[in-house]
């Protein structure tokens, strides 16, 4: 795989072709990610906004803390939905690039581990309001269950968008790469005055 790379070389009209794509592909595959998690923090305000009223005992504690994490998660979409939609407005080096996909697969990376620990804190939360006697088993055991759920979809967002972004990479490695053994000729060029490694990376 990585050797077919190697050979691969593009043109100047190619490489800003294939820049330009990536660039949309990352500016939609970043607010297509705060588009899904807005559309999930409204279905859990609207749904439990209203069922809150009608129910009591676990389930109200259940919807209550749906609620807050809509609310939380309405925040964070709104800031990555804004923040890329303005990063991706101007034209983006291959340096730049490079560092957007890095940055992106680092963070969705930790929100994955953050999503294993919010479905195992529920897990626990709910564990404790099954403790015979225990206080307030209703608020454990609805914060619990709707805590599991609320990581468990964020688990299955973040782990599909992770995929995607590996996908797109793949896409576009070849180019990166063939910029990076032209960077590591120029550099080597400098410090032996010898301008055939340019010269044959073209």
């Amino acid at each position: 795989m990585f050797a077919v790379g190697l050979t691969l070389s593009y043109s100047p009209s190619q490489q800003q072709s294939i820049s330009v794509t990536f660039d949309s592909r990352m500016k939609h595959l970043k607010t297509m990610h705060a588009k899904v998690l807005a559309i999930w923090a409204g279905t859990n305000m609207a749904g439990s906004g209203v069922l809150i009223f009608s129910t009591e005992a676990s389930y109200f504690y259940f919807h209550a803390m749906n609620i807050s994490w809509g609310l939380v998660n309405v925040g964070v979409a709104a800031f990555i939905y804004y923040h890329h939609n303005n990063v991706f407005r101007r034209p983006q080096s291959l340096l730049q690039q490079m560092d957007h996909q890095r940055h992106a697969e680092k963070m969705i990376l930790f929100n994955i581990g953050l999503d294993h620990a919010f479905v195992a804190t529920g897990m626990a939360l709910y564990q404790h309001g099954q403790v015979l006697n225990i206080n307030y088993a209703d608020l454990w055991n609805g914060f619990g269950i709707s805590v599991m759920m609320q990581g468990a979809f964020l688990l299955l967002q973040d782990t599909t968008f992770y995929q995607l972004h590996i996908k797109s990479r793949r896409r576009i490695y070849p180019l990166w790469q063939q910029l990076m053994e032209k960077l590591q000729c120029a550099i080597s060029d400098s410090q032996t005055n010898d301008r055939e490694c340019v010269k044959s990376s073209k």
